[in-house]
């Protein structure tokens, strides 16, 4: 290609570019519940990339790119494509349009629904001191905890100790936000997080290798709001999503050779905050030399009782003999289905009886 004519092509590049709307950053709309958040980044060749956060702590990924004035993309789950984007914006307000694909995955424009997002001001950059130098407190999964941070210039060192149980943090500070490690010297474990103080509130995300998410929220110096396990201060407080009430069931299946055994297991969540969970019928079946053979048994017995609660898309648990809450799984419904997410990264799939 000529010099001149590289040159050209490059300016009229930049002057697209430069005309192009400029879709990143956040963008809430408040709800009842909370709010839905929109986050958006820029990426390579006009495309845009972020999250839609419901107020019921749903994340779907959004992909688009700009054509003309308008951001044009879909929304997915768990990779799969759940509804068509478009966007448009009139100065500090972000107009969604959200087409919902249908079972032939084309647009149902007849149930599209159009949302209006503010944009948030970006967050203003410390002054003075570090801003993320204190002690924290909160509590992660109903266990009262403190967070002890020391920033020293752009690095950041702490520890969370959640009633004895330590977590230690190592990062790099960026204005009000920090990157980093966290670890687990009883286990050996890590995952990663980012950290961001909103005036007194220090919220962790926190990512193990699963890509289980869980949420931290503290508060300096005095007491503060839970983790993703809400307050501590009476069970009638805490949230439970009324999708999981109902009795779902669930099937194991093992085989050796031509037998195989299927064990049914029930899950009973009620509506007061208790549930239960034991193996139900059991039966096993083959084929041999003199034709094919099964049994039927009753219930297997070994129920296990408890409390429940949920926090964005988190299921806890509270058991006799373990005494505090504990993080079970993390949740997706749809109809009839149930699929938990363990933080092994194995998963099981429910269904609904009743």
């Amino acid at each position: 290609m000529h010099p001149t004519t590289a040159l050209l092509t490059a300016a009229l590049l930049f002057a697209t570019a430069a005309q192009a709307q400029d879709f990143a950053g956040t963008y809430v709309l408040p709800t009842s519940r909370g709010q839905i958040t929109v986050n958006l980044t820029a990426a390579p060749e006009g495309r845009f990339r972020g999250t839609l956060v419901g107020d019921d702590g749903l994340t779907f990924q959004l992909e688009a790119r700009v054509k003309g004035e308008r951001l044009i993309g879909h929304l997915s789950i768990e990779n799969s494509r759940r509804a068509v984007v478009e966007a448009s914006l009139q100065g500090d307000e972000l107009y969604l349009t959200l087409v919902p694909l249908a079972a032939d995955q084309q647009p149902n424009r007849a149930a599209a629904q159009q949302i209006v997002f503010q944009k948030q001001a970006p967050a203003q950059p410390p002054t003075g001191a570090a801003a993320l130098d204190g002690t924290f407190r909160g509590d992660i999964a109903g266990t009262p905890s403190t967070a002890v941070l020391s920033q020293q210039g752009s690095n950041l060192s702490g520890e969370i100790d959640a009633g004895g149980y330590r977590y230690l943090l190592q990062g790099t500070v960026a204005g009000n936000r920090a990157t980093g490690t966290m670890s687990d010297p009883q286990t050996g474990g890590s995952a990663q997080f980012e950290a961001a103080l909103r005036g007194e509130e220090l919220s962790f995300t926190i990512r193990d290798p699963s890509a289980q998410q869980i949420e931290l929220v503290f508060r300096r110096g005095g007491q503060g709001p839970s983790s993703a396990g809400g307050p501590a201060a009476s069970p009638d407080e805490f949230e439970r999503d009324p999708a999981l009430v109902g009795v779902w069931s669930s099937q194991d299946v093992m085989t050796s050779g031509d037998a195989s055994l299927a064990v049914e297991n029930v899950l009973l969540v009620n509506a007061d905050g208790t549930f239960s969970y034991g193996s139900g019928r059991a039966a096993a079946g083959g084929a041999n030399p003199w034709g094919s053979w099964g049994i039927e048994g009753g219930p297997g017995g070994g129920e296990v009782r408890g409390k429940w609660r949920t926090a964005n898309r988190h299921i806890y648990v509270l058991l006799e003999q373990v005494g505090q809450w504990v993080l079970m799984a993390r949740y997706y419904i749809e109809g009839n289905k149930m699929l938990l997410y363990f933080s092994d990264g194995s998963r099981e799939l429910w269904y609904r009886q009743r």
